[in-house]
């Protein structure tokens, strides 16, 4: 394996690194994404529990 050959594979393995960095760094997003969306829904919940009950007449 002569040095461009060398060369064209480091760069290829560094980009295979580097997209699957990306791909875990949208995975984790996501995952804080729906964790927000979570506690969102829970405090929200509790404000409905909390709020006062309206008499229909």
């Amino acid at each position: 394996m002569d040095k461009e050959e060398l060369a064209l594979w480091t760069g290829v393995a560094s980009l295979a690194l580097t997209a699957a960095n990306i791909v875990i760094a949208l995975l984790v997003l996501e995952e804080k994404i729906d964790q927000r969306k979570e506690r969102r829904k829970k405090k929200k919940a509790a404000k409905r529990k909390k709020a006062p009950k309206r008499r229909t007449r």
